[in-house]
């Protein structure tokens, strides 16, 4: 696997993945998490407060809940959440075909970019990408 950005997941690892995803919703959504539909449709599950306290408190790993802060450091601390964030805010203005300030979403290139820019090997793509939609989600509750 030479070029990580070409890999693609086997059938059986979709599969194995859906299905972890399905059950690990079902558990949250019966301790009272909800299904959001933003402007665009696209569904996305937003866990309580509470849940993330939870979490915390029982020392889980962020990446078993789509924690509401979750974050990438780099070795030398800087935040990925605070580096795309700045970044995002300037594109609003600078350059909408990167980051769209109308919808306060990554445009397909806006979301290639970034990644050529910031995401090294050591940073699962999925993290990567949950710390991308928390910036659009700390853009859009700011409108």
């Amino acid at each position: 696997m030479s070029n990580p950005e070409k890999y693609r997941p086997t059938p059986e690892e979709q599969a194995k993945t859906e299905k972890e995803r399905t059950l690990s919703d079902a558990d949250l959504l019966k301790k009272g998490a909800e299904y959001v539909v933003d402007e665009l449709g696209e569904k996305r599950l937003e866990v309580t407060g509470q849940q993330i306290a939870d979490l915390k408190r029982t020392g889980k790993k962020p990446d078993q809940v789509e924690s509401l802060d979750f974050d990438i450091k780099y070795p030398n601390g800087d935040s990925l959440f605070e580096k795309l964030l700045e970044f995002a805010q300037g594109a609003q203005t600078q350059r909408p075909d990167l980051f769209d300030p109308t919808t306060n979403t990554w445009t397909d290139w806006g979301h290639t970019r970034i990644k050529e820019m910031w995401h090294r090997p050591d940073f699962p793509e999925a993290d990567f990408d949950k710390v991308a939609k928390r910036v659009e989600r700390k853009l859009k509750d700011a409108k």
